[in-house]
């Protein structure tokens, strides 16, 4: 849809602009969250990792995005608007779904480190959302790029819905389950982290919508970049702080009960909620 369209000067810098700012959010949650992973149980600390990942794999899509954007579109003195140039790099939204294949299942193994399943439940919910996620998207892309007429946009587009609808009850019933079995700071970021996704995750495909009825507005076609470029920031570093936040409290409470060893003091929000605890004084 953008690689067709021309855009004004006003239009073409905030999109620019708002890739830039995806960029350093992502980036600045990268760097968050893999210097404080430390901070976190070795029970939880995938989930550190995971969503550190989560941040770099955005990060380095919004660059490819940036840049797309740039060559992609030439001024042109004439019309005073942006035009497609013809480069070879054209900006395409695939981009987006490249980044998504890889980040919303990471999105899905962040929750479930942290809940309150364990052993082989907590396998095969991980495994199960997983495959649902990475089908959701595979097939949202084939509407989106591949399949790109109105009607395999509609088709695939049914198809990845399908998908995404046990995915969106499995997630927020993990979430909220284990959120009310923990209670307390941990059981309401959990919470908050649920409800953070399944708002973000409800944008998504509005924005897919938007060719059906506006293909040919470029004022539309900014809204849509602008709607997923948000919604990434929140659904990736917004969700990630959340989640870190979780399997902080969940630590800290192991520790403070003797359950678990850890080298420093854990606090969250400067609160001390466990001192250290070397690895021969675990009483449990």
């Amino acid at each position: 849809m953008e690689s067709h369209l021309s855009f004004t000067q006003s239009q073409w810098d905030i999109v620019l602009a708002s890739f830039v700012m995806a960029a350093f959010a992502l980036l600045g949650g990268f760097v968050y969250l893999l210097s404080t992973k430390r901070e976190i149980s070795a029970r939880f600390r995938s989930s550190g990792i995971a969503g550190s990942i989560v941040c770099l794999v955005a990060f380095l899509a919004y660059l490819l995005l940036i840049i797309s954007w740039i060559v992609g579109f030439r001024f042109d003195p004439g019309t005073a608007m942006y035009v497609p140039s013809g480069h070879a790099l054209q900006f395409r939204n695939a981009y987006r779904y490249v980044d998504w294949s890889v980040t919303v299942p990471l999105l899905t193994v962040e929750i479930v480190v942290v809940s309150t399943l364990v052993g082989r439940a907590a396998r095969r919910m991980r495994g199960l959302l997983i495959v649902l996620a990475w089908l959701m998207i595979v097939t949202g892309f084939l509407g989106a790029d591949t399949f790109s007429s109105d009607t395999g946009r509609l088709v695939w587009g049914l198809i990845s819905t399908v998908v995404f609808i046990p995915l969106y009850v499995l997630l927020l019933r993990t979430a909220f389950r284990s959120a009310k079995a923990l209670g307390g700071p941990a059981g309401s970021a959990l919470r908050s982290a649920g409800l953070l996704l399944s708002l973000t995750w409800g944008v998504y495909p509005l924005a897919y919508c938007v060719p059906f009825f506006f293909a040919d507005s470029s004022g539309w076609a900014v809204g849509r970049q602008l709607a997923f470029t948000l919604a990434d920031i929140a659904a990736k570093v917004g969700f990630g702080i959340f989640i870190h936040t979780v399997a902080k409290h969940r630590t800290g409470s192991e520790v403070a009960d003797g359950e678990a060893p850890h080298p420093d003091p854990v606090f969250v929000s400067g609160e001390r909620l466990a001192d250290a605890r070397p690895v021969g004084a675990t009483v449990r």
